[in-house]
């Protein structure tokens, strides 16, 4: 299983136009905004939309965020300006408050998303969404001097325990 989602977002990944050319704090932005509906459909996930709502978590949380994230990582900015890290900042504060909300919308409905035929496909996303998650943060908090400053290693710290848990919990 782990394999074939692998090569799907592989698939995914190549097929997509670069995002070399987005501006890092619009594809921050892109990707907490895309958070706010997976944190959505994790808080509506029951046993009754277990279908409707499991597909539409792999599609879009597979689709949107995590292809999002890997393809950020690809292209990622060796520098920013005083001016770039500033409006990064503002939005990688944003991504990791959604983020932090779909993390604990999906640890609330866990063991319900396990019992259902989406369980290992949803855990899988999660568990790849981590890895690219903490890679990106690393890689957001080396070239913003001043997101550092600002407090949020605390906050991707918290993030990144509580994506943590959430898959070895599992």
């Amino acid at each position: 299983m782990q394999i074939k989602l692998t090569s799907a977002i592989a698939i995914l990944a190549a097929i997509t136009p670069s995002l070399g050319s987005v501006p890092l704090a619009e594809s921050l932005q892109y990707m907490a905004e895309a958070t706010i509906n997976v944190r959505d459909d994790f808080e509506n996930f029951t046993y009754d939309n277990a279908y409707k709502v499991g597909r539409r978590l792999v599609s879009e949380y597979g689709g949107s965020i995590v292809r999002e994230k890997f393809q950020q990582l690809k292209y990622f900015p060796g520098s920013l300006s005083d001016e770039d890290q500033a409006e990064v900042c503002e939005s990688y504060a944003n991504f990791l408050s959604t983020t932090q909300d779909m993390v604990t919308a999906a640890t609330g409905k866990e063991k319900l998303i396990k019992k259902t035929e989406f369980g290992d496909g949803i855990y899988h996303l999660v568990k790849a969404d981590w890895g690219y998650t903490s890679d990106l943060t690393y890689d957001v908090l080396g070239v913003t001097p001043t997101c550092r400053d600002d407090g949020l290693v605390d906050a991707t710290t918290h993030l990144l325990n509580a994506y943590k848990q959430l898959v070895e919990g599992s």
